[in-house]
């Protein structure tokens, strides 16, 4: 990853976070930002370092012991997520190294995107754009997430959900809405 791709991920993160852009994206990333702003800073960090071998060692193992050791955070640089991207209450949240997440994606404390070890499902989500993820949520499996998708708290996902949907419960129930991340995904990128 170049610096200018870092340096605008990063500034779309933090539009999500504080409906602004700046030019002091370093000093809100690394001292003044909110601590879930942090986290996203320090994932996007650990994927900018990881072509160069000497800082990438250094500053992986740094994020790696902050995160789990304060948040609980599992938030492999491997995983592939696009710009926008939005924690709430960064407790025990587990990302899957393999997922792949689109713009916009906005989750939960307690939730975990994991891999399934067997059977037609062997693999991880891949989730689409505008997606909310509430807390304590379970998405697993090689499953595709639509585009507009509200997977609502403690929810147990093992299949695939088309886009513009609500889900909710264990096992989970999908019920079609045209706006079903109003008023939970903020400050959306365009």
């Amino acid at each position: 990853m170049k610096y200018g791709e870092f340096r605008e991920l990063v500034t779309r993160d933090f539009y999500r976070y504080y409906c602004r852009t700046t030019n002091y994206i370093w000093l809100y990333g690394l001292i003044l930002g909110k601590p879930q702003f942090k986290l996203v800073f320090m994932y996007r960090l650990s994927q900018y370092t990881k072509g160069k071998p000497r800082l990438s060692k250094m500053v992986v193992t740094l994020i790696r012991k902050i995160q789990y050791r304060n948040n609980k955070v599992s938030l492999p640089r491997e995983a592939k997520i696009g710009p926008g991207l939005c924690i709430f209450h960064p407790v025990n949240i587990r990302i899957s190294g393999d997922c792949k997440i689109g713009l916009n994606f906005t989750v939960a404390h307690n939730v975990t995107l994991g891999w399934v070890n067997h059977g037609a499902k062997r693999g991880v989500p891949e989730i689409g754009n505008n997606v909310y993820i509430g807390p304590g949520a379970l998405v697993l499996g090689k499953i595709k997430i639509g585009d507009n998708v509200l997977i609502a708290g403690n929810s147990f996902v093992t299949h695939d959900i088309p886009s513009n949907s609500v889900v909710y419960g264990n096992p989970c129930i999908v019920k079609p809405c045209e706006n079903a991340t109003e008023g939970y995904i903020l400050n959306t990128l365009p």
